[in-house]
């Protein structure tokens, strides 16, 4: 990651976010899909922080407003849970640092792929497969 350098003062650091659209993707990233199918592989607190900056193109952000907005902490330690969320979404491919002020995340997410999916709960995957073929997930009794 090309980290983002510290601005001084109590500010601290501040994250632009464009959004820009995906190549190859297919689901809406502030859309229901990213909360039911990628939310296990990423995180709940990444999974936030894809769909705020998503929701939010082209905004400013400090790491106490990141932080206050999902609920962690972004200071104590040289890798706060607030950078490892945002690592984990560029380990993923939906973060980009094209220099050190700027982050970009895409309109549209590709699909989780199944074997991810069915690793984690059979019936996950079964849902999944639902959703694509009838673009609501599957309600349980």
């Amino acid at each position: 990651m090309s980290r983002p350098k510290q601005q001084g003062g109590a500010e601290g650091l501040r994250l632009h976010s464009d959004v820009l659209p995906a190549i190859e993707g297919v689901h809406d990233t502030t859309g229901e899909y990213v909360r039911l199918f990628w939310m296990s592989e990423l995180g709940p607190t990444s999974t936030a922080l894809l769909q705020l900056f998503a929701s939010r193109p082209n905004w400013w952000w400090t790491l106490d407003e990141l932080a206050a907005r999902v609920g962690i902490a972004h200071k104590g330690g040289p890798n706060p849970p607030l950078v490892k969320s945002l690592d984990r979404l560029e380990d993923f491919g939906m973060l980009s640092w094209p220099d050190e002020d700027h982050l970009i995340v895409p309109f549209q997410v590709r699909s989780v792929e199944r074997h991810r999916l069915a690793k984690k709960s059979l019936a996950l995957a079964e849902d999944h497969d639902h959703y694509l073929h009838h673009g609501i997930a599957r309600g349980r009794r």
